[in-house]
């Protein structure tokens, strides 16, 4: 009965959290992508990259918008969880 926190999984999710601009959207693909800087929790530098993401967490987004966001990282895969505008 230890703690399943603490143990190491293949594939175990991981939570990410940057700043970035967003550089494209496709909603039919429910993708997005955004060229953000350095990856806390993840320990990723600064890259472009795409997401998926729920279309109501896109809407009101749009290309070149500076955003804050959060990720869960399955090891292949960003899953948007949170996503905001931010600056004018």
């Amino acid at each position: 009965s230890g703690n399943m926190v603490e143990m190491p999984m293949a594939g175990a999710m991981k939570h990410g959290m940057a700043a970035g601009t967003v550089t494209a959207i496709d909603t039919a693909k429910g993708t997005v992508t955004l060229d953000h800087g350095a990856m806390s929790g993840l320990g990723w530098p600064a890259m472009t990259m795409g997401f998926t993401a729920k279309p109501e967490l896109l809407a009101g987004i749009k290309v070149g918008d500076k955003v804050d966001f959060e990720i869960d990282w399955d090891g292949k895969a960003g899953t948007i969880t949170k996503i905001a505008r931010f600056g004018s």
